[in-house]
């Protein structure tokens, strides 16, 4: 049956026809809001003449001071051609990353999109209602946009377990959001996406530092969403945020108190389900002179039930300062906050060419700061009670090859949940590409050292663990419609001064087919060992997957699309373990635009 599934999945993908599928790259993972983001932008390109500068913010590829010249160059004269950005200064590299998003003309008109995903897996058929739901509305003009999204998992029974609204409207002065929204603020010390992660292969690039804005919630990530209003009021230098919030949130109680969040969404009774409250209110200003901008915050955020932990606060009073200097030509930022006596601050500098940049960054979060909103850059998404710093470096030492390196060091000072006592760690990470002609070669190297629980010989206690990941990719473009990868990766993880010694591997071959509107993707994987191995796969748009690998198997996935016509496309992925049963996996997704 499984062997027919396949068969029929690729044989129907031969006459699929798709646009381009938004694929990060496994080694380099930003917040599916970023991604989704950047999938209207294909569907909707931002005109460089026309942009606000918050929306060019936005894009990974270019800083500050880019896009300054980009505005100070469309004061004098139309652009019309990506050279014009070239002689500005703008590296070839960035402006092939940026041309599927940038255009040279508006062409927006009134838009309709619907995106309709179901997802089933086989282990999850005995739950009385194994089905994933996910929908997603949106209409929008220039000056408006409305939406809204509902999900249920699997085993929840209401279709409406989780929604998110909104009405959005913009104009030249004022921006407002009504409904469900996320804040972005500063270096993220308070608000910030909680997805993604700090470190990647982009080295020397940080998404915080240019961010501080109101979005939509349009996430399916079921928690820390706000729900009320939200205003951006913006006068000559100066812009005015303030926002004000009543939600419901998913805790696991204990004698009526907080015990943890349930951050999974899975909501399988009622009593689990939006059981706390929690009220939260604020205000900020930005002021952006030439060359620096500042900011200031302030928040007050209540939770309606006690933690059972009398350590943390369930009431918190935040103010926040901010700044972002680019005087000597580079940004240096910093933030520092404090939050009911407790002081935290993250800061760095960004310097170089486009061919050599340094990143550094410096952070201090103290024990029990409230981390509910924000994600500054860390080494954990509960990021208080660590101190480190960092250090990366991008740098072309040569035509066609690049060099991303970056070390990391921390410590925890005080102790964790499992560690009962101060712990410390360290990470280096290089990753090394090559293209020469239709290959590209990628190797990366990260080896990591923290002291961590870790049970050995029947004994449990803290120990230093030692780990090293080592992969090597080679992407084939054998013509203009085919594209050939081959991956492999090795893990390591070992005890210093013991015979602990675990090793893992993983390797896949994939084909890509992309041929006039036809979007194919196959992957045969196999992996063997006792540490589990994460490895990125293609999905449907806007699921971004990370796959755990672990013990031995061969599993093979294959993503299909089809562009009905140029309003209608259809998707679909299943993915299968080829020696183990009750492991299939079905997505289907149908896109509407007008």
């Amino acid at each position: 049956m499984r062997f027919k599934s396949f068969l029929f999945l690729c044989l129907f993908g031969s006459f699929l026809s798709s646009q381009e599928i938004i694929i990060p790259d496994e080694e380099t993972y930003y917040a599916s809001e970023l991604v989704e983001f950047l999938q209207k932008l294909e569907e909707e390109p931002l005109n460089v003449n026309t942009a606000k500068p918050e929306s060019l913010y936005k894009l990974p590829w270019l800083e500050r001071q880019e896009i300054k010249k980009i505005l100070i160059l469309r004061e004098k004269e139309k652009i019309t051609s990506w050279q014009q950005l070239q002689n500005i200064g703008i590296d070839e590299y960035e402006l092939q990353q940026l041309k599927p998003y940038l255009t040279f003309q508006t062409k927006f008109v009134f838009r309709f999109r619907n995106q309709l995903r179901l997802e089933m897996q086989e282990s999850d058929l005995q739950n009385p209602s194994s089905l994933k739901y996910y929908q997603k509305f949106q209409v929008a003009s220039s000056d408006f946009r409305f939406g809204f999204l509902t999900q249920k998992d699997p085993g929840e029974k209401d279709i409406f377990d989780f929604y998110s609204y909104y009405l959005e409207f913009f104009n030249d002065n004022l921006h407002a959001v009504i409904g469900k929204y996320r804040l972005t603020w500063g270096l993220g010390l308070a608000f910030a996406s909680k997805l993604g992660f700090s470190k990647t292969s982009q080295t020397s690039y940080t998404k915080f530092y240019n961010s501080s804005y109101i979005d939509p919630y349009t996430s399916s990530y079921e928690i820390w969403d706000l729900q009320g209003v939200a205003t951006e009021y913006r006068l000559d230098k100066v812009k005015i945020t303030s926002f004000a919030s009543y939600s419901q949130l998913s805790a696991n109680l204990s004698d009526d108190k907080i015990t943890s969040f349930n951050s999974s969404g899975i909501h399988l009774n009622s009593q689990s389900k939006n059981n706390v409250d929690e009220k939260l209110a604020g205000m900020a200003l930005d002021y952006n002179l030439e060359n620096t901008i500042f900011g200031l915050l302030a928040v007050y955020d209540k939770f309606g039930k006690k933690f059972y932990d009398e350590t943390l606060n369930s009431e918190y009073s935040l103010l926040s300062g901010y700044m972002l200097n680019e005087k000597l030509g580079f940004p240096i930022f910093v933030e520092v906050a404090n939050a009911n006596g407790k002081l935290a601050a993250v800061g760095g500098i960004r310097f170089g060419s486009s061919h050599f940049k340094h990143l550094f960054i410096a952070r201090y979060y103290p024990k029990n700061f409230p981390t509910w909103h924000g994600k500054p850059f860390a080494e954990k998404s509960n990021f208080d009670n660590e101190q480190g710093f960092y250090y990366g470096l991008k740098l072309y030492p040569i035509q066609n090859l690049k060099l991303n390196f970056y070390f990391d060091i921390w410590k925890h000072a005080k102790t964790n949940y499992w560690e009962k006592m101060p712990t410390s760690g360290s990470e280096q990470f290089a990753m090394l590409t090559y293209k020469y002609g239709k290959h590209i070669w990628r190797f990366s190297l990260k080896n990591s050292n923290e002291e961590k629980y870790k049970s050995f010989a029947g004994i449990s206690k803290i120990r230093d663990v030692n780990s090293n990941n080592f992969s090597l990719k080679w992407r084939q473009n054998v013509n203009n419609w085919l594209t050939c990868d081959s991956y492999g990766k090795l893990v390591n993880e070992y005890l210093p001064n013991s015979h602990f010694h675990q090793r893992s591997f993983l390797f896949y071959q994939q084909f890509r087919l992309q041929k006039k509107d036809v979007d194919l993707t196959l992957r045969l994987s196999t992996h063997h060992g006792e540490i589990p191995v994460y490895v990125y796969e293609n999905n449907v748009d806007g699921i971004m997957q990370n796959r755990v690998c672990s013990g031995e198997g061969i599993n093979f996935f294959t993503v299909c699309s089809w562009k009905f016509n140029e309003n209608i496309e259809l998707q679909l992925k299943f993915f299968d373990y080829l020696d183990r049963s009750n492991k299939a996996e079905f997505y289907f997704q149908v896109l509407t635009r007008f």
